[in-house]
């Protein structure tokens, strides 16, 4: 089976030479941009180039978060699976605004919700559908270029730098990657991020009156290889410069400077916990590592939760934020048992239960629950999927 990859920002410079290069290799591609003209001429330019016929385009303008959530609720509803998250898009230092403080849709700064927020909250949302496919991967394309958060003023509202904006929105994708590996954990998705390459030849660079120093071949080789390769399968929580693992800045290991960029970011984005990361594992008695939860019946849970984010999208929800004692409350293991019988194949497995039950209705009434609590009533919950 193909795996199949999203790649933000692929229409142009290191995006779109890596989803040439992945398409090449044999994967399904899911291409993402924000203008329609240039997504369907990238579509068929790499047609053309690589011969596949599996490229798929999704546009979405990344610096509104509703757009994010329509993003996500498409491929969840148009995919089965979701082997790698790449989350390359991002805006420079200079473009757009020529330097000038820019804000979002939604009045964030600019360059803190197209490189950062955007990224967090589609991880978010896509998390249930990469958890039904594990192993999977998230591989956030950072930067060398980092620097710290300044909680004070996120915003920069006080006195506003281009450079800033852009190196704070950089390390905080790399504090976002530290905290994806720990709350995965053992679930069989991977997260890892790297700076491609110093001064590549992008619109990006170039924009920024900047000699190139780096190929773009020196970023699509490195990012490839965390997308791809079988050395890197149980890798995770690593910042690479290039191909070498890295030091990242110093913030990015500050465990209380992360807990303040999460739970800001959850405020922002309306997603106050991370979906449910474990799944009922066919033969283990309950919530196992998801390297082992793509059996039928664990994928199956996933892609139905991944369609409830979908009809969230669509319904347009007042209330997007699941807190985390309701969330639990909805897919707590005892609401997922397996049927009779099967706990005993293969013993009991690190971070399993040995709970056992009747199945079905504890998995529908949960469904419904999640249903009606994220899309606000049954008529909603009905429509989202």
């Amino acid at each position: 089976m193909k795996p199949t990859v999203l790649v933000t920002g692929a229409t142009d410079g290191l995006g779109k030479a890596l989803a040439a290069e992945l398409a090449g290799m044999g994967a399904r591609v899911l291409l993402h941009g924000r203008d329609q003209e240039r997504g369907e001429q990238t579509l068929a330019e790499l047609r053309a180039q690589t011969g596949s016929e599996t490229l798929g385009w999704y546009r979405a303008d990344l610096s509104s978060l509703a757009e994010v959530h329509g993003l996500a609720g498409q491929v969840a509803a148009e995919h089965e699976r979701l082997d790698v998250l790449v989350n390359n898009a991002g805006i420079g230092t200079t473009l757009p605004g020529d330097g000038r403080r820019m804000e979002s849709a939604d009045g964030h700064e600019l360059r803190f919700a197209v490189n950062y927020l955007a990224p967090f909250l589609l991880t978010r949302l896509l998390m249930p559908l990469l958890v039904g496919s594990a192993p999977a991967r998230v591989v956030n394309v950072s930067s060398a270029g980092q620097a710290p958060i300044d909680f004070d003023d996120v915003m920069l509202e006080r006195r506003y730098s281009g450079v800033q904006a852009y190196c704070q929105s950089k390390l905080a994708l790399v504090m976002l990657t530290f905290d994806l590996a720990e709350e995965l954990g053992e679930n069989g998705v991977t997260a890892n991020c790297l700076h491609p390459g110093t001064y590549m030849p992008t619109k990006m660079v170039f924009a920024a009156g900047v000699t190139p120093h780096d190929s773009l071949e020196t970023g699509v080789r490195a990012t490839a290889r965390l997308v791809a390769a079988p050395e890197l399968a149980e890798v995770s929580g690593r910042y690479f410069d290039r191909l070498a693992e890295a030091r990242a800045h110093p913030q990015a290991y500050d465990l209380e400077a992360r807990r303040r960029l999460r739970e800001l970011s959850e405020r922002l984005t309306g997603v106050a916990a991370p979906l449910s990361t474990r799944l009922p594992v066919e033969g283990n008695g309950g919530w196992g590592a998801a390297s082992r939860a793509s059996s039928p019946r664990g994928a199956r849970w996933a892609r139905l939760v991944a369609r409830v984010v979908a009809g969230m999208c669509r319904a347009g929800a007042a209330d997007l934020s699941v807190r985390l004692s309701e969330h639990e409350r909805i897919v707590r293991p005892g609401s997922l048992r397996q049927r009779r019988g099967h706990a005993s194949r293969g013993g009991r497995r690190r971070g399993s239960s040995s709970a056992t039950g009747r199945g079905g209705s504890g998995t529908r009434t949960s469904v419904r629950r999640a249903l009606l609590l994220c899309a606000g009533t049954p008529r909603a919950a009905a429509a989202s999927v």
